[in-house]
């Protein structure tokens, strides 16, 4: 129930904040045109005491895809990001499509 909950709540914080379109690991056969991102669950980071599990902050990795690189977009999604959890930003190229710009952010859903 919580990895359900945590995706609601990533895809809606990242599209809401910043009006582009997303999906989870793929788009299938409609895909946007960029600005898009994708995001997807790495681990479910479980932390369990005396057998309970204890609490559940997942780790999720979002990738933001750009025509050519843009500052203010950019920014917009580290900001929708960060009001998620903490993360780590890094930048990659794509050679989808003829080439696209990607920043990459791993980030941990933090309890509200």
């Amino acid at each position: 129930m919580l990895n359900f909950y945590a995706d609601e709540r990533v895809y809606s914080t990242l599209h809401d904040l910043t009006g582009i379109p997303g999906a989870r690991v793929a788009f299938g056969d409609k895909k946007p045109k960029c600005p898009r991102f994708l995001y997807r669950l790495r681990e479910g980071g479980e932390v369990v005491a005396d057998g309970l599990n204890y609490a559940a902050m997942p780790k999720y990795t979002a990738r933001l895809y750009l025509s050519d690189y843009d500052s203010d977009t950019v920014a917009a999604f580290a900001r929708a990001v960060s009001s998620i959890g903490p993360y780590t930003y890094d930048e990659e190229w794509s050679d989808e499509d003829g080439g696209k710009y990607v920043a990459v952010f791993d980030f941990t859903v933090c309890k509200d």
